[in-house]
């Protein structure tokens, strides 16, 4: 499975309703009710209402692994990740320490 076949239940919603987020993050605050922007209490929530990932699966581990190996395979060696502060580092260290980038930006 790719991409192309990622369905509702891959991402954040609540619960029983797999078509509403949990919560959503944008304009004019960028937060989710926390005054905190460093505990990642927004990463589980829609940003800009597009859907959120949820990491805590294997399934999608694995589509966004598939996905990083592919940029690395094809030559890319340096990565720019765009509303990193609304990502869980952890998460993902894990998958992009796999490969000896040359660089990575992550835009907070």
């Amino acid at each position: 499975r790719g991409w192309d076949a990622a369905s509702p239940e891959l991402f954040h919603h609540k619960p029983g309703d797999l078509h509403t987020g949990l919560c959503s993050v944008g304009a004019p605050s960028y937060l989710c009710g926390s005054p905190v922007t460093t505990d990642c209490s927004c990463c589980k929530c829609d940003l800009y209402g597009l859907p959120d990932w949820n990491t805590d699966l294997q399934e999608v581990q694995d589509v966004h692994y598939r996905h990083v190996e592919e940029l690395y395979d094809m030559g890319v060696t340096m990565l720019r990740i765009d509303a990193a502060l609304y990502e869980d580092v952890g998460q993902a260290s894990r998958t992009l320490n796999r490969f000896p980038w040359d660089y990575v930006y992550m835009e907070w």
